[in-house]
């Protein structure tokens, strides 16, 4: 019961410093349902990017700009911390998800 208790702190994924520990207090926690053949290709999911001097590139610029153009800091931390991931703080995202 005791190692529930870290999983409810509010800094549950920082008491880890790499994911074999995370394994040895919950060994099913990071198994995934689709085995490493199921795994889907995800570069046969996503479009490739546009094509240079095309008008979807040009629009993608476009979007780029304004959100550099952007003052909103907290926006701007969000994506930093979302860019982010490497263990634990990847896994923090998805605290809430898997009941942590």
């Amino acid at each position: 019961m005791q190692f529930l208790a870290r999983f409810k702190s509010e800094n549950s994924v920082s008491n880890f410093t790499n994911v074999q520990q995370l394994r040895e207090i919950m060994p099913a926690l990071l198994e995934g349902y689709l085995t490493e053949a199921e795994m889907p290709n995800s570069f046969l999911l996503l479009s490739p990017p546009p094509e240079h001097n095309s008008s979807f590139f040009e629009l993608d610029l476009e979007h780029a700009r304004k959100a550099l153009e952007s003052k909103d800091e907290a926006r701007f931390l969000q994506a930093a911390i979302d860019a982010d991931l490497s263990f634990p703080f990847a896994v923090k995202s998805f605290e809430s998800i898997i009941g942590m």
